[in-house]
Parts: C-alpha cells; structure tokens; sequence
C-alpha cells in the first residue's frame, strides 16, 4: 500500500505544472518561458513603470520569445519596452529566410511575424519594440548605484549613415546568441575540431560544404533549413581518436540546424561500424 502511495504520489508529482521561477534579470543559459514558469521575470515591479526588455539574438529562439513578449503585453495591463538587437544590417534584407511552401506553419508565421516587425508592419498591441540592426554588444555589467543590468554596443544610425552608441538599462536581458560545446572530456583525445563551428572536422566539413552549394545555388532558404539536410554518412563520424564518436548536437559544435532525427541516423551508423569492428565474423 505504501509504496502504490509512493508510487501515485510521484506520479502526481510529475504531471504536476512546473513551478514558477524567481525573478531574473538575464537569460543567457535558455529559451525563457515568458508566458508561464518565466512569468515573473517579465512582469513589472510597479504597473506605471512598465516593463523594459533586451532581447538579442536573430535566429528561430530570438522570434520565438518576442512572440511570447509580444502575447504577454496583449494579456497584461502594462506597457512592454523591447529593444531587439540584430546583428543583421539593414542592407541584408529581412532578418529571416522565407522557406516556400514550408512544411512547417508555425515555423513560417513565426518568421512571417519577426520579418514584419523588423520592418514595422507588425501588431504588437501594448508592446513597443525597438528594432536596431548592425548591432554588437561591447559590454554587459551591472550598474555601480543601482545593481541592474546596463547593455552597451553600437549600431545603424538612425536614418543610415553610419553608427551610434547606444547605452540601455533593461530590466531584463535575453541573449539568445547560439551556444559552443563542452570538450573537457575530449580534451586529451586525437579529436580534429572546425575552427569555425567546432564540430568534428569531417561532418563540419561537410555541412559547411551542402550550405555553400546552396547559397550558390540561389536558395538562401534551402542553405538554413535544417528539414533539407541529409544524414551523414558513417565515414563522417569518425575522427582520428580509435573508436571514439562525437554524435547529436555537440556534433553539428555551433550549427543550429542540428534534428533529433539526424541523431538518431547517427547513432545507427556507428553502432553498425562498432558492430563490424568488434563482433567476431560468423563462421560459414
């Protein structure tokens, strides 16, 4: 009886609404929840005053939580302040490659959404957003007086014609810049990293590679779409240390375009190629 106790109890636990989290004045670890366990960090101190966000970053994570920015503003009754930082210029055009005839409609509204505000054209109901392109960030560091967050870089100019300063204090940063993988356990292996994605060599190669062709080949869509790569073969998982495999997200190192079912056709191959370097012959 007890331990069916345990046992419901546990299973009461877990599908259980996660807790909310405390207040945060950054995120550089993670996709914040902004509309349930992040709530708190997004929400102001005083109604007034408002709140004050940082958002940088240009990738599908960035448009994701200024969506959510976006939908919190709506439901509240406070204003929102964003300013979105991209280091995109201008002269690039919109910050996100149109995918025709997407496959996925999430992914192309929300594309469709970040375009429109980049250029102006979005709803964003009680939230103001800011979009500053050709940005860099110089410096992240907590105000002396006050213990917030101060935001420093330089970017377009307003009306173009070259860069200004720009200096803003948040009540919160999110940082959504891409992430680099942790080698410590390889640190005394044979392993040939990309200098540029820090990936195994020989798959890094090989995407850089497929992006090149399809740049060339017009198709700026194709060349960030991560539904049209291909799984690697087996001879791209190999790297120079005997029988040691770098497999799933830490293999495609700061690439994003990595999928679950990439790494599922990973690790398929290399069980094939441990199977045929370690199990004896079957005698005919």
């Amino acid at each position: 009886a007890a331990a069916a106790a345990g046992a419901a109890s546990a299973a009461a636990a877990s599908a259980a609404p996660p807790a909310d989290s405390p207040p945060r004045d950054f995120f550089f670890d993670r996709l914040p929840d902004v509309l349930a366990r992040d709530r708190a960090s997004f929400l102001p101190a005083s109604a007034p005053a408002g709140v004050s966000v940082v958002l940088v970053g240009g990738g599908y994570s960035a448009a994701t939580t200024l969506r959510a920015l976006v939908d919190l503003a709506k439901d509240g009754d406070f204003p929102l302040r964003v300013v979105w930082l991209l280091r995109k210029p201008s002269s690039a055009g919109p910050p996100y490659a149109v995918v025709p005839d997407d496959p996925l409609p999430a992914r192309g509204a929300l594309v469709a959404f970040a375009n429109a505000l980049a250029a102006g054209g979005a709803e964003t109901g009680r939230a103001s957003v800011a979009v500053r392109r050709g940005a860099s960030v110089r410096a992240v560091r907590r105000d002396d007086d006050s213990g917030g967050v101060v935001v420093e870089g330089v970017c377009e100019a307003a009306g173009g014609g070259g860069k200004e300063e720009f200096v803003v204090r948040p009540q919160c940063l999110v940082s959504h810049v891409g992430f680099r993988p942790d080698y410590e356990l390889a640190r005394e292996l044979q392993v040939h990293l990309c200098y540029a994605s820090e990936g195994p060599m020989k798959l890094a190669s090989s995407l850089l590679a497929a992006r090149v062709a399809a740049e060339r080949g017009g198709d700026a869509s194709a060349a960030g779409d991560c539904l049209s790569q291909a799984p690697p073969g087996r001879d791209l998982l190999t790297t120079p240390e005997p029988r040691f495999h770098v497999l799933g997200a830490k293999s495609y190192g700061r690439a994003s375009s990595f999928l679950l079912a990439i790494g599922h056709k990973q690790v398929q191959g290399v069980v094939a190629l441990l199977a045929e370097a370690l199990l004896p012959k079957l005698s005919k």
